[in-house]
């Protein structure tokens, strides 16, 4: 019985050896063609009142070409269903459409944002504008006397939380912005290092809603210009979709050149086409370094 399972096996082994295309087939697939669409990005933090819009046009996953930018696009944004603003295109980069006027956001207030071009669907997202995030308490502790002068320590930061779920991005920097750098890490699982800004973390308040947050951080500061002796702490209250489109472009980042990651979907809330319109609104505190 033995002798008879080893000639079966060589049996079947040079039968599949001897068909030489079991092994070695082509498949044809057809690919219907992509339908370019509109790809639309609007995260606005309430940072220098720098409401930016990017436009571009999307492409295939197989095409070997990157997405080009669309300079004759018009762009709208309407509060509470009446059009309160026009975007214009930036003169020296197309694709990329601001304010002539920076707009006031209220809390509260729903925004659309539209966006139409020629041959091309008309995109539409909407997002209501948070409130601005309250910092109830924060210290730095500089942990580390190192000759660089820089703050390299613990903050320890407390939030307070109202009801229902809330999304919040954290940061903290030397107060002279231009000529520093800075990071912040959680070692409590609560917070994840933001994906769309490694210096930030981001965390949803989904096991403490309507409770204070107390929060301790590793913090490191560095400035060109001199010793630190203060930092300025930045809480930003953001919407879903900004927390979804960070943490899927996290993902993404993650599995580049990792043929084992799994396939990820960037996070959208734009209809009929690409991107994400987000808000968020920033409280910021300026601490002495101890």
């Amino acid at each position: 019985m033995k002798y008879l399972k080893i000639i079966t096996f060589f049996s079947l082994l040079v039968f599949f050896s001897s068909c030489e295309d079991f092994f070695d087939q082509t498949t044809k697939i057809d690919i219907p063609p992509h339908v370019p669409k509109l790809g639309v990005t609007a995260l606005w933090l309430d940072e220098g009142n720098d409401q930016l819009v990017t436009v571009f046009a999307s492409v295939g996953a197989l095409e070997d070409e990157n997405s080009s930018a669309v300079s004759d696009a018009m762009v709208t944004l309407a509060e509470n269903g009446t059009q309160i603003a026009t975007l214009e295109e930036d003169n020296t980069k197309k694709g990329f459409y601001r304010p002539s006027v920076p707009v006031e956001l209220v809390a509260g207030k729903t925004y659309e944002l539209t966006v139409s071009a020629p041959n091309f669907e008309t995109v539409k997202a909407e997002q209501v504008m948070p409130s601005k995030p309250t910092i109830k308490k924060a210290q730095f502790v500089n942990s580390v006397a190192n000759s660089n002068n820089n703050g390299n320590g613990k903050l320890h930061l407390t939030i307070s939380d109202d009801d229902g779920l809330d999304f919040y991005l954290i940061g903290v920097e030397s107060i002279d912005t231009s000529e520093s750098y800075s990071s912040i890490y959680s070692n409590s699982g609560i917070a994840e290092d933001s994906g769309l800004d490694y210096s930030r973390v981001i965390l949803k308040d989904e096991t403490f809603p309507g409770a204070d947050l107390s929060q301790t951080f590793d913090a490191y500061v560095s400035s060109s210009t001199g010793t630190v002796d203060s930092v300025r702490v930045n809480l930003w209250s953001v919407t879903a979709d900004y927390y979804r489109f960070d943490r899927t472009y996290n993902a993404v980042q993650n599995a580049d050149d990792n043929p084992f990651a799994e396939p990820v979907i960037m996070h959208r809330n734009f209809e009929k086409g690409f991107g994400v319109f987000a808000l968020g609104d920033k409280s910021s505190l300026v601490i002495p370094v101890e």
